[in-house]
């Protein structure tokens, strides 16, 4: 289902916090699924669920969009899935994390590709990524949004020096890797980037810099080689 330039138009009025790079590149990593299903933690009212959406291409791989919705939104994001012609890709659940993970993990199975974007704690984004990322299949993606300055940060480290995860990239606040384990270079350079990573979150949370935080992705992009240019779509 291709994402064309009306449907960018019309997503532009979404809410939302992530950038039209960052939901562009969720939108690629979709379309490059081949085996497993589309988790997505977090999905308010449905702007990320459908950049994801619009870029499955086989028949047999769903987007399972789970929030609790506790602000009310998840009217808006029915409407949203129905409006964009998505409702035999999308599935909501409308459950906390952890609950859906043991109601729905059997009945959804493998996942192709992850995208962790909820309870911002480090808790809870530990427990996403350990709930959900077990089922993830070799070669699958994950991804994490708001990894600078949040508790998702100190997960992506401790993703990046386990060594089970290598082709690690980001662009503004997302980060995503492969599951595939790295070599003993890229395990250095990774473990490097976590520890370098963590400090300059720790910056951030106290100090929000934010044109200070800007040029700094994009020097640890140079460095690290692990910033990503998005591609036209």
């Amino acid at each position: 289902m291709p994402l064309t330039d009306a449907d960018e138009r019309a997503l532009a009025s979404f809410q939302g916090g992530t950038t039209l790079q960052e939901y562009r590149i969720l939108h690629e990593l979709a379309t490059q699924v081949t085996e497993g299903q589309i988790v997505e933690i977090g999905s308010f009212e449905g702007r990320s669920t459908i950049y994801i959406a619009k870029g499955v291409k086989q028949p047999n791989i769903k987007v399972w969009s789970v929030d609790p919705h506790v602000h009310g939104s998840a009217d808006t994001l029915k409407k949203n899935i129905k409006k964009f012609n998505c409702g035999d890709i999308i599935t909501s659940i409308v459950m906390k994390s952890h609950d859906a993970a043991e109601a729905y993990g059997e009945r959804i199975g493998p996942i192709g590709f992850l995208f962790i974007d909820g309870d911002h704690s480090y808790e809870a984004a530990k427990d996403d990524f350990v709930s959900w990322g077990k089922r993830l299949v070799d070669n699958g993606a994950v991804a994490f949004h708001d990894c600078w300055g949040s508790g998702p940060t100190k997960v992506v480290a401790e993703m990046l020096g386990s060594g089970q995860y290598s082709n690690v990239h980001f662009r503004h606040t997302l980060l995503w890797a492969t599951k595939r384990p790295a070599s003993s270079k890229q395990r250095l350079k990774y473990r490097l980037f976590s520890i370098l990573l963590l400090a300059i979150s720790w910056v951030k949370m106290r100090l929000r810099p934010y044109k200070t935080m800007r040029k700094l992705e994009y020097y640890f992009g140079r460095i690290f080689k692990l910033r990503y240019l998005v591609p036209r779509l």
